[in-house]
């Protein structure tokens, strides 16, 4: 059975790569507190980012404030675009002009060549976004608990019947009939997991 927490990385996965923050193994029980996320990151360069950046994030990058030019290898990039920002300082770096150099018919927008985008979009991803420390919302975590194999818990394997008492003497009708109470009384059956999740600041 897996414990997926919606919104935290998944850090378990299943042969078939499904992923789960937690999995639990049959008839098990968790007698110590388990570690299942943990935000690592330097909280200061975070800061230093939301001071000056904080519209922008791995998932809008390329997006926000970037706008490619059809028909050309450009991309229109506005003055507060963090990969301007990059480049002034990095220019020489990227093979490139520093933007707030540039003559432009548009003053709070520069031209920059797609190929230069994409390398400062990736340099300040592994340089910076992946370094610092991520804010969660804590009010958007769900969590669902499913069985791993994607199967449903009404769903019973041969294995549901190992402790089926079993004098030997049956018949197949007598078989057949005690293994469908036998399935009833388990799908009916309620069974309960205690579960306890706590967040440490």
């Amino acid at each position: 059975m897996g414990m997926r927490i919606h919104g935290i990385t998944a850090n378990e996965y299943t042969a078939s790569g499904e992923a789960w923050n937690y999995i639990f193994p049959q008839k098990y029980t968790v007698h110590t507190p388990v570690c299942v996320f943990e935000s690592t990151g330097d909280a200061g360069l975070m800061q230093t980012w939301e001071e000056d950046f904080a519209r922008w994030n791995s998932e809008n990058l390329e997006t926000l404030c970037a706008m490619s030019v059809p028909d050309s290898d450009i991309v229109m990039v506005h003055l507060e675009h963090p990969v301007v920002q990059l480049l002034d300082k990095k220019f020489q770096e990227f093979g490139t002009v520093a933007p707030s150099e540039q003559i432009s018919n548009t003053p709070n927008w520069r031209q920059i060549p797609r190929s230069v985008f994409d390398s400062a979009c990736q340099w300040l991803r592994d340089n910076i976004l992946s370094k610092s420390s991520k804010t969660y919302d804590l009010s958007q975590l769900t969590i669902s608990i499913g069985k791993v194999d994607r199967s449903k818990f009404t769903d019973l394997t041969a294995g549901c019947f190992s402790d089926m008492t079993i004098t030997g003497a049956e018949n197949v009708n007598d078989m057949n009939d005690k293994k469908t109470k036998y399935a009833n009384i388990l799908v009916q059956m309620p069974f309960t997991i205690d579960l306890k999740i706590s967040l440490q600041h």
